[in-house]
């Protein structure tokens, strides 16, 4: 199967990357570095030049694929308007696109469990829920999922949680510091985290195509 990926270089694309050379897909990613964009080539993928803010690039990269998967976006930004420039602006402009060069395609979007908003306390989120994210992120993500959803293609959005696994550099602090016997207490201590190990969530994704 033809795919195109965005954030295949960072933490959770570089596992689905993994997962779809090892299916047997043909890969394209779209890259901003030259070097990084090398790196994917020397694994197999055809590397795009381009970002979320270059249509032409978007265009060019989408056309022909089968299935576009999008992880691309940011995590941390200076403002709101940062946030939604990139990930729902960005994930409107890769809509446009594929619908112009891959009319047929489906797009998954990987976007996070921000963009539900925090469980009720002592209660879990079933996914009938309205969203109600409280952090810009969360915001910036919803917004994205919405410019699939109303968007032509056929799509599948997945909310991961907190991911951990080769490659993250986020909570290795925090396995770290019980590696040595100290154990991180949040807030109370009595708070539960849902988390998923990068590679298992790559192979979800993977099979969202």
């Amino acid at each position: 199967m033809k795919v195109l990926v965005t954030g295949a270089t960072g933490f959770v694309g570089g596992h689905l990357v993994d997962a779809l050379l090892r299916r047997g897909d043909t890969v394209t990613a779209l890259v901003r570095s030259r070097a990084k964009g090398e790196a994917l080539a020397k694994r197999g993928v055809t590397p795009a030049p381009g970002d979320l803010a270059d249509d032409a690039a978007l265009r060019a990269a989408a056309r022909g694929q089968e299935v576009v998967y999008h992880l691309a976006g940011l995590v941390a930004a200076h403002s709101e308007a940062e946030f939604q420039t990139v990930n729902a602006d960005g994930t409107a402009r890769l809509v446009a696109a594929v619908a112009a060069g891959a009319p047929s395609a489906r797009l998954v979007l990987v976007s996070s469990m921000a963009a539900a908003g925090p469980s009720p306390a002592g209660g879990k989120l079933t996914g009938t829920e309205p969203a109600r994210p409280v952090t810009a992120y969360g915001r910036s993500k919803l917004a994205g999922e919405r410019a699939v959803a109303e968007g032509p293609l056929p799509w599948t959005i997945l909310r991961p949680p907190a991911v951990y696994g080769p490659g993250d550099l986020e909570l290795l602090r925090v396995f770290k510091a019980t590696a040595f016997g100290a154990v991180p207490v949040f807030g109370g201590g009595g708070q539960e985290l849902s988390m998923v190990y990068g590679p298992d969530l790559a192979e979800a994704i993977a099979a969202a195509g």
